[in-house]
């Protein structure tokens, strides 16, 4: 085993790795990857995009509660049931995405 420098981040890493843990470009050559049975794929972007999603359903969850509350406590006001809707969704969304994110890297 060999370190060596990522072309993407410059990070030292081993030789042996199929990709850069700091930045998850693919390091391996496609024919070693093979050989081994491994699969070359970049988690990191992946991995990204579900917390993108997992903060926007948090903030639904958020702002949902928050409308909700305060519209219950304004007399006349139909916000009340659009909080609850935002709410709603919002956990479904989160819920979605966390079996989505375990779906895909387990």
């Amino acid at each position: 085993m060999v370190l060596i420098s990522c072309p993407e981040c410059k990070r030292e890493i081993s030789s042996l790795a199929t990709s850069c843990p700091q930045c998850g470009t693919p390091i391996a050559a496609a024919a070693a990857v093979r050989a081994t049975g491994d699969t070359l794929t970049t988690t990191q972007s992946t991995a990204k995009r579900f917390k993108a999603q997992t903060l926007i359903a948090a903030l639904l969850i958020v702002l949902g509660f928050l409308i909700a509350l305060v519209s219950a406590q304004t007399p006349g006001s139909s916000g009340t049931s659009f909080g609850a809707w935002m709410f709603v969704l919002g956990v479904l969304w989160y819920l979605v995405t966390r079996v989505r994110s375990w779906w895909h890297h387990g």
